[in-house]
């Protein structure tokens, strides 16, 4: 894990070379995609890791990218499940900020921003009947954040998705077949609208 986010970083430096002095915008593009790193449990790596080096160089490497990405195109996306401060030290490095159902309205705070609990994010109230249900804040735009909810895509719809849509997905303008979903894929809004899922 430690090695890929540091490959990001190398990745990322060398677009940012490429661009001086020709661009200022970045624009998502078949040679220069918009690159997401998703991280899931990053309490692992910035926290619970035994690897003291380890940890070092994976907290060197997402600051990183969450201070330089935005400009060459390289976006973080990070799940934590313990917003404590010692857990995700770079919690507001994020400007988009999503909080789920949360054990107590101090953690809504830790995950949002302060003062969020009191401008009605109650994600202590958000029952686990309810999947999807969040309250979301975009730290540089607002400063309220707002309830939404996201339709469930469990497995099942996701195998659904790639056997109705794998022969109709491109790369690079270029038509793939099923057995190369695995690849650097390019989602177009025409094979989503033909795959029937009611996920738009």
């Amino acid at each position: 894990m430690v090695e890929l986010l540091e490959r990001c970083v190398a990745d990322m430096q060398q677009r940012m070379t490429a661009m001086q002095s020709i661009s200022r915008r970045f624009t998502p593009s078949p040679t220069t995609p918009l690159n997401v790193i998703i991280i899931d449990e990053m309490a692992y790596l910035s926290y619970y890791m035994a690897d003291k080096k380890l940890r070092e160089r994976a907290d060197k490497a997402i600051r990183t990218i969450l201070t330089q990405g935005r400009a060459p195109g390289y976006a973080v996306v990070g799940a934590v499940q313990d917003p404590r401060i010692e857990t995700c030290g770079y919690r507001n490095m994020f400007p988009l900020r999503i909080a789920g159902g949360l054990n107590e309205a101090r953690q809504v705070d830790m995950v949002l921003g302060e003062g969020a609990y009191e401008a009605g994010a109650y994600c202590d109230l958000i029952p686990f009947t309810e999947p999807g249900v969040a309250y979301v804040l975009d730290a540089e735009r607002a400063n309220k954040p707002i309830l939404v909810r996201a339709p469930r895509c469990d497995d099942a719809v996701i195998q659904r998705v790639l056997l109705q849509t794998g022969q109709r997905l491109v790369s690079t303008g270029n038509q793939v077949k099923d057995e190369d979903l695995s690849g650097q894929l390019g989602w177009t809004a025409q094979a989503m609208q033909q795959s029937n899922t009611g996920i738009e």
